[in-house]
């Protein structure tokens, strides 16, 4: 079993055009989103830290290995797809077919001064 710490480095890459075909639901009300949005491209790159870490061991999310890429809605960022390395598969692709959001979202927190 792989437990180590990775430092995560997140870069906001590009925007794409991508079809999508989901359901956003907010507590019992649902909303077919279907059509195209300009996501925005993040690459997602892990590092092992500290003693004993072997830098050829890729970084894993989700089971998906090696540099990932994360596909956003540009409105309310939600994750799109999430695209990486399986290692006995092959490339892998995950997309959304469904999100579920709270009924009610909190209100945003105030900086302090």
């Amino acid at each position: 079993a792989r437990r180590h710490v990775n430092r995560v480095v997140m870069e906001l890459a590009a925007r794409r055009p991508m079809r999508v075909d989901y359901t956003l639901r907010r507590g019992e009300v649902g909303e077919r989103r279907r059509g195209e949005v300009n996501a925005l491209v993040l690459h997602i790159r892990g590092s092992p830290l500290g003693a004993g870490a072997d830098d050829r061991e890729d970084f894993e999310l989700l089971g998906l290995r090696g540099d990932l890429e994360l596909l956003l809605d540009p409105d309310g960022h939600i994750p799109l797809q999430l695209r990486g390395n399986v290692k006995i598969l092959g490339n892998v692709t995950i997309r959304l077919r469904e999100a579920v959001l709270p009924s009610r979202l909190p209100a945003k927190a105030t900086p302090p001064r």
